[in-house]
């Protein structure tokens, strides 16, 4: 009788101890997912915020490229060019020759 009184205990403190257990990890793994979480949000913010500022960079650069096409038309526009389809074999100089 008095065994079984004490083993009732046993198994009810046992059954306490695994709940604390139980409720101490289920708030361990809370806490951990909320950190995990914010990291990611601030990650994903940070990603954005360099996205973006990766985006006007490419942007400015390809403004000033226009703004230099503008200043500088290519030289074809310029002056046409003739294009001479018989070359001229004296200002050829020819293969080179091993010693």
């Amino acid at each position: 009788m008095i065994g079984e009184i004490m083993r009732e205990e046993r198994i009810e403190r046992m059954r306490a101890r695994f709940a604390d257990r139980i409720d101490g990890n289920r708030d361990r793994i809370a806490a951990r997912a909320e950190r995990c979480y914010a990291a990611e949000k601030a990650g994903a913010e940070k990603s954005a915020a360099l996205t973006q500022r990766w985006h006007k960079r490419v942007a400015a650069i390809r403004r000033r490229a226009e703004d230099r096409r503008d200043a500088f038309p290519p030289p074809s526009s310029r002056r046409p060019r003739e294009f001479d389809f018989e070359p001229d074999w004296d200002d050829d100089p020819g293969p080179r020759r091993r010693r």
